[in-house]
């Protein structure tokens, strides 16, 4: 967020109208300055909305988004409502991995998507 601010204060941040964070803001002392905020999301469209639950205001002119991408490792989805799909190499899906290196690609039911490589 790219904000203007003369003292510190906590706003929250609602992802498609569920509150998701409460971000503390540092005063910048009436200057503009970047002070980044991180929130995971799942793929898709979303609807972010910036709420002041305070009596004192603060200027806000600029969100910027950047692509994560995770490791398949640290997320792990124990979902046992996951759909998960196997693939070959040259991206062609597969019922049933047998022999080989495939990537394991499951959805969990938040949307969430983890990656792994089998090697059968």
């Amino acid at each position: 967020m790219h904000l203007n601010t003369t003292e510190d204060k906590a706003v929250w941040l609602y992802v498609d109208k569920k509150r998701t964070l409460t971000a503390s803001l540092s005063s910048t002392a009436g200057v503009w300055e970047d002070c980044p905020v991180t929130i995971t999301l799942p793929e898709g469209r979303h609807t972010l909305m910036v709420f002041n639950p305070t009596q004192s205001s603060f200027l806000l002119n600029k969100l910027s988004f950047a692509p994560v991408i995770a490791d398949g490792i640290s997320h792990a989805v124990t979902d046992e409502n996951a759909t998960t799909t196997y693939f070959r190499l040259d991206g062609t899906a597969v019922a049933n991995p047998s022999h080989g290196v495939f990537i394991q690609r499951t959805v969990g039911r938040d949307g969430r998507v983890t990656t792994k490589k089998i090697i059968r």
